[in-house]
């Protein structure tokens, strides 16, 4: 049985997690504060805005970033051509998919985009080549294995909207379409900042590569129909939600899922530091094992004490009117414990060269999340989507589980039972970590700016 992931990368690792959780933390602030200025249908319109944007950036990028990461932790010298060919990628195509989908949706009468007051489909059309253009920043950094900073990069997008907030609300401008102008603001200052570093800590920059591009397709037209079908597995669910039960019931059940996603984060944040780890090729047999053992560990653990303090944490952050939203809560806990796994069992099998099995798998979960929610919406309300999801989370885990355990050859043992070895590598990569984690929260970025390592 291998040992878990080397000692140095892993505590660069935790130390970039702990980076991106001050972000969440102001992501987290921030949707309790749109929570309370906004109430409860406001806060369901703002989540509908969001998951929309979520969803067209993942179609404009066309899966390009992940496959210029792909192809430049393989191949290093595709690295000065990242951000050359990211910026005509982001700009051309992300503006023509927000031109499409709000505005175009806005003649035809959709009504996830007429729900939206005017101006913020306008606004939405600036934010997708903005939202874009940090997913390749953020994937950049990756390549260079600059984990901090990519995170610190995220962390900021999601801290600095908060600031955008409160600046509004002060001025006399609370509502739905300066919180949106606020937020699409802070991701433009957010990509111009983290640019200067970008231009910095990387290799000369060359010019836009046809074959970088050529090659990045290929990978990303298999890994873009995966993404498509897991936005539709983890975010459909917000627009039946929204059919069915109005933005009340979104607005709490937009609740829930955020106080999810601190378990969520988690997984999320190490899966996508494992991918560019995974694509070398360079670990030994038993260590994608390792990892997983702990990251399931941790989970539970989280996701338990979450479970106990769910009632008073939503009464006391949100507000009663919010109340519903605990035992959503605590369904979406058990899901997202399933869930965390395949932030690395997807990974792996994404970068041995297979992202075309989440189209299957996701589609699949997709399928069954939809199916539930039209059973047990009418009757269970926000908890049923709660049910739909949780159990679409079980059974996209359970499949990519079995190929996991088939590239990697390990028992469910191996998989998921961790053992002393686990605790003491986990505890070293902790020490590692927290003798820096004082000057990484005061200067990471400035760090960053010296030669690449």
């Amino acid at each position: 049985m291998g040992q878990a992931l080397p000692s140095p990368r892993a505590s660069r690792m935790i130390r970039a997690m702990v980076i991106s959780y001050v972000g969440f933390v102001g992501a987290f602030i921030s949707s309790v504060v749109v929570s309370r200025l906004l109430g409860v249908e406001g806060k369901g319109i703002f989540s509908l805005f969001m998951a929309t944007i979520s969803g067209l950036w993942m179609v404009a990028a066309l899966g390009v970033p992940q496959g210029q990461l792909y192809h430049a932790s393989k191949h290093p010298q595709w690295l000065s051509h990242f951000m050359a060919n990211a910026v005509p990628f982001s700009v051309l195509i992300g503006g023509v998919v927000g031109l499409t989908y709000f505005l175009g949706g806005h003649a035809l009468g959709f009504e996830a985009v007429d729900a939206l007051p005017w101006p913020v489909p306008l606004v939405g059309v600036v934010c997708i080549p903005a939202g874009v253009l940090l997913i390749y920043q953020r994937q950049y950094f990756l390549g260079l294995q600059r984990y901090e900073l990519s995170k610190a990069s995220g962390a900021v997008s999601l801290t600095l909207p908060l600031l955008g907030y409160v600046g509004v609300y002060l001025l006399g401008y609370a509502g739905m379409a300066p919180f949106a102008s606020a937020y699409v603001a802070a991701q433009l200052v957010c990509f111009a900042v983290f640019q200067i570093a970008a231009r910095r800590i990387g290799p000369a920059p060359g010019g836009f590569s046809r074959e970088l591009a050529r090659r990045s397709f290929g990978f990303g037209s298999r890994q873009l129909a995966s993404d498509i079908a897991l936005y539709l597995m983890q975010r459909l669910d917000f627009f039946i939600v929204m059919l069915y039960l109005g933005a009340k019931g979104l607005g709490i059940y937009s609740v829930a899922v955020g106080l999810a996603e601190i378990l969520v984060r988690l997984s999320n944040e190490i899966g996508s530091m494992l991918f560019a780890i995974f694509a070398t090729g360079n670990l030994k047999t038993g260590q994608p094992a390792a990892a997983l053992r702990l990251l399931t560990l941790v989970t539970v653990g989280v996701a338990g004490l979450l479970g106990l303090i769910s009632g008073p944490l939503v009464r006391t952050l949100f507000g009663q009117a919010f109340a519903d939203a605990a035992p959503a809560f605590r369904w979406l806990l058990v899901g997202t414990v399933a869930w965390s796994t395949t932030n690395v069992t997807w990974y792996y099998i994404s970068a041995a060269g297979r992202p075309q099995l989440g189209v299957f798998v996701f589609g699949l979960a997709a399928g069954v999340d939809v199916l539930l929610n039209v059973l047990l919406l009418p009757h269970l309300g926000v908890t049923g989507a709660s049910i739909a999801a949780t159990t679409s989370y079980v059974v996209a885990a359970l499949i990519f589980l079995h190929y996991f355990r088939t590239l990697e050859a390990c028992s469910l043992r191996e998989a998921f039972v961790a053992n002393s070895s686990d605790c003491r590598q986990l505890w070293r990569a902790v020490r590692g970590a927290s003798g820096r984690l004082g000057r990484v929260a005061a200067g990471s970025v400035t760090r960053s700016l010296g030669p690449h390592e």
